[in-house]
C-alpha cells in the first residue's frame, strides 16, 4: 500500500504549497489538493480541503451534503485491503476519495420518486456537467489510465478504457412499468414508480438497472482483478466503467458493495433489520413521515417517552445510540413499511441498566385536549388547542414535525396497542417536508378509534423553535357497542380495509369505463377512516363496518393510486385497455 501514499502525494494533482511550512497554516488548510496522508499502523489517515482546481465533473456528484467551500476532511483507508467475507453495501454518502482529496459519494440520490425513498435518482446522471478531468479520462487511450482514488475498502479505482477492458456489467432492465425492483420484489400499489416515458426514461433511477454476469468486463463491485504499473503482481481494482460508446456508466466507479471491507465503525446501541421477502435486510424500506424506520421508545409506567430514527449503517441495517431518560424496563415499537409490504409495528421489550434518571425537557406548548366520550367501535375526533406556555396567547409558531403539525402515539397500559396518528391533510398532499403545510395552527384535530376498553397513554408531539416537544395525557376508553358490517351494493368491487391496509391493494379497470368501489372497514381501523383519490380529487369518509360506494369516473389509461386521509394505508386502480377479466 506505499503506491496509495504516493498517488496521493502525487504532484498530479496536489498544489505543490499545501507542504510548503512557510505559509500560515490558515491558509494552508484551504489550499486544493490533499494536505496529508499520515500511516496510522493499520490504517492510512487522509487530510484534505475538499476542494481542487481541477473536475472529474459529473463524478463529484454530492446529493447528500451541503456545499459548504473548504472543509476539514479526514478519510481512513485500510493499510492492507482485503476481500470481505460477508456482502458490504457502500453507504449512503461518502465512499471513497479521489486522489485530488475531494469526496467520492454514492451515485445513489436522496432524492426518490414521491419522496418514498425506494425509486431513487441516478445523482451522477442528474449532475450532468463534465468536468475537464472527465474529459481527458474518457480520451484517454494507448497505455493504461491512472489511479483517480481509492474506495474506502482500501483498493484503487482506475480511470477508463485499460487493457481488457472496462465496459460496466449493469444494464438497463427490460420494462415498461415500475412496478417490480431488479431484485424481484413486487412492490405494493402505493409503491410504485413512474412508467417509463419520454419525460421518465430507463436510467433515470438507479432502480432501472440490473446487474448481468459477463455482459461487461467489470463484477457486481464494478472491477476485476488485474496487474498494474502500481501493483505489476496484480491487485483488485475498480475501474470508472464505460458504455462501449465513450461514455461513462452506472454505476461509474464503485458498485452498490464493496469488494473489500472498509475499516470497521462502532455498533450502535440498538440495531434493526427490515426483511424484505427473501429474509434479506432490505437497505431501502419505504420512507413514510420523511422516515424510513420510527422508533418509538417507552418506559413501563409510561411516564418515559422518545420518538427517534435510526439511521442506515453497516449490513444494511439501521442504528441509533439512545440517552435512556431512566434505567429499568422500556419497550421499543419499530415501525416500518418494507418495499412490497405494508406498515408494521415489532414490540420488544428492553432491560436498561441507567441509576441515575435524566432530566426531561419543559415544553414551551401548552396543550388543551377536547375529547367526545371515549368508547371502543367508534370513530372519535380529538381536538388540541395549542398556545404558550407562558403568556397564554394562541400559538402562531408552530413548525412541521416530520411532515404534518403533530404526531400523536397513542399505547395501551398493557403496551399491547400501538397507535401512530396524525392530522387528516387534504386530498392529495404527501408527506414530505419539501410540500407546504401552510400557515401554523393554534388547534389541531385527529381522528381515531379503539378495538379494546382500558386505560392509554397519549403523547401529542409538535415542533417549535427547531424543538421537538411532547405533551402527554392519559385516556380511559369504555366499552362500546360491536361494529356491524353492511353488505355491498350490487356491481361494486369490495375492497376491505383493515390494520394491514387495503384487500385488494390493486384493483384492475377497464379504460374508459366507470367503475363502482365499495370500501368497507373491518373493525375500527385507525388509519383507514377516509379513503383519498388524488389524482381524482375524491374523497370518502369510512365510518367504521359500512360499506360506502366509490364512483370512479372514466378514466384514461394509466395508474390512479389512493391512501387513507393519513397517507399510511395506500392501494392503486390501474386503468388499461381492452380488459376482459377482473
Amino acid at each position: 500500500m506505499q503506491d496509495l501514499i504516493s498517488v496521493f502525494l502525487g504532484v498530479w494533482f496536489l498544489h505543490p504549497n499545501a507542504r510548503n511550512p512557510a505559509l500560515p497554516e490558515s491558509l494552508r488548510r484551504v489550499l486544493p489538493g490533499v494536505h496529508s496522508v499520515r500511516d496510522a499502523g493499520d490504517k492510512l489517515e487522509v487530510r484534505s480541503a475538499g476542494i481542487s482546481f481541477d473536475s472529474f465533473g459529473a463524478l463529484e456528484a454530492n446529493a447528500y451534503d451541503v456545499p459548504m467551500g473548504p472543509q476539514k476532511l479526514f478519510f481512513e483507508f485500510p493499510r492492507t485491503p482485503a476481500k470481505t467475507q460477508v456482502s458490504v453495501s457502500a453507504p449512503l454518502g461518502v465512499i471513497g476519495a479521489f486522489v485530488s482529496g475531494k469526496p467520492i459519494y454514492n451515485p445513489i440520490s436522496t432524492v426518490s420518486y414521491n419522496g418514498q425513498g425506494i425509486w431513487h435518482r441516478d445523482a451522477v446522471r442528474a449532475n450532468g456537467a463534465s468536468g475537464n478531468l472527465l474529459t481527458i479520462l474518457l480520451a484517454g487511450r494507448g497505455k493504461y489510465p491512472p489511479i483517480i482514488g481509492y474506495a474506502l475498502d482500501g483498493f484503487p479505482i482506475y480511470g477508463p478504457h485499460a487493457p481488457g477492458a472496462t465496459r460496466s456489467s449493469y444494464r438497463l432492465r427490460s420494462i415498461e412499468e415500475r412496478t417490480v425492483l431488479p431484485d424481484g420484489t413486487k412492490l405494493a400499489p402505493g409503491q410504485y414508480g413512474p412508467p417509463v416515458s419520454a419525460s421518465e426514461p430507463l436510467g433515470s433511477f438507479v432502480e432501472d438497472y440490473e446487474y448481468r454476469e459477463g455482459a461487461g468486463d467489470l463484477d457486481a463491485h464494478n472491477g476485476r482483478f488485474a496487474a498494474t504499473p502500481e501493483f505489476p503482481n496484480g491487485t483488485y481494482a475498480y475501474y470508472l466503467s464505460t458504455d462501449g460508446q465513450g461514455g461513462v456508466s452506472y454505476p461509474y466507479l464503485i458498485g452498490p458493495s464493496y469488494y473489500g471491507t472498509p475499516l470497521a465503525t462502532p455498533a450502535k446501541q440498538l440495531r434493526f433489520a427490515v426483511k424484505g421477502i427473501d429474509g434479506k435486510n432490505q437497505r431501502f424500506p419505504e420512507t413514510v413521515h420523511e422516515k424510513p424506520l420510527h422508533l418509538i421508545l417507552v418506559s413501563d409506567d409510561l411516564n418515559g417517552f422518545m420518538h427517534v430514527h435510526p439511521e442506515l449503517g453497516a449490513s444494511d441495517e439501521f442504528g441509533i445510540n439512545v440517552d435512556f431518560a431512566s434505567g429499568g424496563r422500556w419497550h421499543a415499537f419499530a415501525q416500518a413499511t418494507p418495499a412490497g409490504g405494508v406498515n408494521q409495528v415489532e414490540h420488544r421489550v428492553l432491560e436498561i441498566d441507567k441509576p441515575v434518571p435524566r432530566m426531561e425537557s419543559t415544553s414551551t406548548i401548552a396543550v388543551k385536549m377536547d375529547v367526545p366520550a371515549l368508547v371502543t367501535g367508534r370513530d372519535l375526533r380529538i381536538r388540541f388547542t395549542l398556545s404558550d406556555a407562558k403568556s397564554g396567547s394562541p400559538l402562531n409558531d408552530l413548525e412541521p414535525y416530520l411532515g404534518a403539525w403533530g404526531h400523536f402515539i397513542l399505547i395501551s397500559e398493557d403496551k399491547q396497542i400501538f397507535i401512530h396518528a396524525h392530522p387528516e391533510e387534504a386530498a392529495g398532499v404527501v408527506h414530505d417536508h419539501s410540500v407546504p403545510l401552510g400557515p401554523s395552527p393554534d388547534t389541531i384535530e385527529i381522528v381515531t378509534g379503539f378495538n379494546k376498553p382500558g386505560r392509554y397513554r397519549l403523547w401529542a408531539q409538535f415542533k417549535r423553535g427547531g424543538t421537538e416537544q411532547v405533551v402527554p395525557f392519559w385516556l380511559d376508553v369504555a366499552a362500546g357497542g360491536p361494529v356491524t358490517e353492511q353488505g355491498v351494493p350490487a356491481g361494486a368491487t369490495l375492497v376491505t380495509v383493515t390494520d394491514r391496509g387495503y384487500s385488494p391493494a390493486e384493483i384492475i379497470a377497464t379504460a374508459g369505463e366507470v367503475m363502482r368501489l365499495a370500501f368497507r372497514r373491518e373493525g375500527n381501523t385507525n388509519c383507514g377512516g377516509k379513503v383519498v383519490f388524488p389524482d381524482l380529487g375524491i374523497s370518502r369518509d369510512l365510518p367504521a363496518g359500512e360499506a360506502v360506494l366509490v364512483e370512479l369516473p372514466a378514466m384514461k389509461a394509466g395508474t390512479y393510486r389512493f391512501t387513507c386521509g393519513m397517507g399510511m394505508y395506500k392501494g392503486a386502480v390501474v386503468a388499461r385497455e381492452n380488459v376482459t377479466q377482473r
